[in-house]
């Protein structure tokens, strides 16, 4: 009776590392998003409605070498738009820091308190976080919702995650919703993103990563 006990405690404890009672049995952290000075990201854009992307045939995102601000170690990262000559139409710099907790968008002010939390990890299906804050994302926006939602094949990068982000205004519930649908691949990093404010829509693709590993 006691060896057929412990076998049955055995198996539940199995059971509870890879299977339902283990909400974290498939589930992803920093690998999820890497960051390293020199990689560099090329995307395709589509366009509705947006004058800041009108005419933008791709983006190019370059991570810089890391520096310390207010004690936070953050990767400054250029985002390059080009016309399909070639030429630059825009340049943005923004300021993102990642741990062992989330990956966090200090947009282009990098003392901000309170970031965008873009990831919390770990990542897995069903896995929410959110932020209200006394700061201003794009002027109008204080409120983050976000939520991992599946997992899908995102062109040549199978099993991607699915994460979907809401900025809205807690105070003045009229501003309208910034939808933003975010796709990472494991060991690449951010591979497509869908954001919709009203009938403005921007979506970019993963065309070539080139990291200095290459």
């Amino acid at each position: 009776m006691k060896n057929k006990l412990c076998l049955l405690i055995l198996i539940i404890i199995g059971r509870s590392c890879d299977g339902p009672f283990n909400p974290f049995a498939d589930s992803v952290g920093k690998e999820l998003n890497p960051i390293q000075a020199g990689d560099c990201f090329v995307y395709s854009v589509q366009n509705q409605n947006s004058s800041t992307y009108d005419s933008v045939a791709w983006l190019e995102y370059t991570y810089l070498s890391d520096t310390v601000i207010n004690n936070v170690k953050m990767y400054p990262r250029t985002r390059l738009a080009y016309y399909a000559d070639s030429t630059v139409k825009w340049a943005l710099t923004t300021y993102h820091a990642q741990d062992d907790f989330g990956f966090y968008n200090y947009l282009s002010t990098p003392n901000l308190q309170y970031p965008i939390p873009y990831l919390r990890y770990p990542i897995y299906i069903g896995a929410k976080w959110n932020l209200v804050s006394d700061e201003y994302f794009f002027s109008q926006y204080n409120k983050v919702d976000a939520e991992v939602l599946t997992k899908e094949d995102i062109g040549i990068y199978p099993d991607c995650w699915k994460v979907y982000t809401v900025l809205s205004n807690s105070v003045n519930e009229t501003y309208p919703l910034y939808k933003i649908t975010s796709w990472y691949k494991e060991n690449i990093g951010l591979v497509k993103v869908h954001q919709e404010v009203t009938t403005t829509i921007i979506t970019i693709n993963l065309q070539e990563k080139n990291s200095q590993d290459n």
